[in-house]
């Protein structure tokens, strides 16, 4: 889930990142919370990015996020949801 937006699955997901095929992207990350519970987990994060089109101007965005992961029958964990409140920064 992002501001402005309806929620969305794994296919948004994948469209709107292969959009971004030629975006340069940076980001830094600081976790606030996370609880696992078995095979399930949560995250409160903040975090703060800027993302460059191509021959563009950047965009810094800052806020929290909540993720809820899922543990994979493999052992590894994947993103179940993801709430993202990220909101654009004035420069």
């Amino acid at each position: 889930m992002v501001p402005g937006q309806e929620p969305f699955g794994k296919e948004g997901f994948a469209a709107t990142f292969r959009e971004m095929k030629n975006v340069h992207l940076e980001a830094t990350s600081e976790i606030q919370e996370i609880k696992v519970l078995g095979d399930w987990a949560w995250m409160r994060n903040r975090l703060k990015v800027t993302v460059t089109p191509p021959n563009g101007k950047p965009v810094r965005r800052s806020g929290n996020t909540l993720t809820i992961f899922r543990k994979k029958t493999d052992g590894r964990w994947a993103i179940h949801r993801d709430a993202n409140l990220l909101t654009t920064v004035s420069n």
